[in-house]
């Protein structure tokens, strides 16, 4: 089952996407086992899990910089994953990467203007106009460019580099954005500062975002929709409204319990154990060697995504079930 929202082309296309390394004793590191879903033109996807659940593998294989083993992406109809070369540069031209740390993406020895316009020089843009068009995507994440363009990343405050690395993502009018944690190493005040400019990114540019983050509290506010990811694979996917109000996954409750502060009126689902390895992964459902809800059904048949109320559950026993 196609976890869709709806019947429109998503602008972001993935299917059985998979990815393998080279394992201990010739046994394959599975750190993405068959994901499958789509994003909509304007939408926000957040894709959560705790660390080791594939999160940036899944991203690299998506945007074809860490190639996947097997299964297809398509961006705005284009099939990247048959792409190499001139090519695939070329496609890529409609997504751009924003990174927890800015500074990987910003070359410390230039100054934030010219790393503002190296990806406008790389599509043909004029010097004077790229560097017209720098000071003005400066301003609109919130700097001075007077002040900032002049600088080099070591002399700016995380915050500020990490709005730079913006600027420089948004220079050549992408239509995809995809971040990896891009607020989790900032201090908490500096993060809504963040949030709020994605925010306003999304509403004044029409963008389409691909939003990885640990916080739920943080995909709760900016996303539309959310994916949970556990060991490679995919556990529930759907609005965040009712995902995260009403988790039908057990993995996607014991990731809120897990939240402190939470008020509960039901007892806790505490995870047992540690994250199984990749290169030796449960059978049927990768869930089950920590799930207080297993049965023996679960150690034999991998459970698919269906549908349950406006949501896409991977359970043969889920919390909700459809109407």
């Amino acid at each position: 089952m196609t976890a869709t929202l709806s019947e429109q082309r998503p602008l972001l296309s993935v299917r059985d996407l998979k990815k393998f390394f080279p394992g201990p004793a010739g046994a394959p590191i599975q750190a993405v086992a068959g994901v499958t879903f789509d994003v909509q033109p304007g939408e926000v996807l957040g894709i959560v899990g705790e660390t080791g659940s594939g999160k940036s593998t899944l991203i690299r294989s998506m945007l074809m910089l860490d190639p996947p083993t097997a299964g297809t992406v398509d961006i705005d109809g284009e099939r990247i994953s048959s792409l190499r070369g001139t090519k695939l540069r070329e496609a890529r031209q409609n997504v751009q990467l924003i990174f927890q740390d800015p500074h990987s993406c910003l070359d410390g020895r230039w100054r934030v203007i010219d790393s503002i316009c190296e990806p406008m020089r790389n599509a043909g843009v004029s010097r004077t106009e790229a560097r017209r068009r720098a000071r003005k995507l400066i301003e609109r994440v919130g700097l001075d460019p007077h002040t900032y363009a002049s600088k080099f990343p070591r002399e700016l405050s995380g915050g500020q580099v990490q709005r730079i690395a913006i600027a420089r993502a948004i220079a050549t009018s992408p239509k995809l954005l995809v971040c990896d944690e891009p607020v989790s190493a900032l201090d908490v005040s500096v993060q809504a500062q963040i949030i709020n400019l994605f925010e306003e990114l999304r509403r004044d540019l029409g963008l389409t975002i691909v939003f990885i983050s640990h916080d739920l509290s943080v995909v709760r506010h900016m996303c539309d929709r959310v994916a949970v990811l556990y060991l490679g694979t995919l556990c529930e996917v759907g609005p965040v409204t009712e995902v995260l109000q009403q988790p039908a996954h057990p993995y996607t409750q014991a990731l809120l319990d897990a939240v402190p502060g939470q008020a509960r009126d039901r007892e806790r689902v505490v995870l047992k154990g540690e994250l199984p390895s990749p290169s030796a992964p449960p059978t049927g459902c990768r869930f089950r060697t920590r799930c207080p809800m297993a049965q023996e059904r679960c150690a034999v048949e991998v459970p698919e995504l269906s549908p349950t109320g406006d949501a896409f559950v991977a359970c043969h026993f889920p919390m909700r079930r459809s109407a």
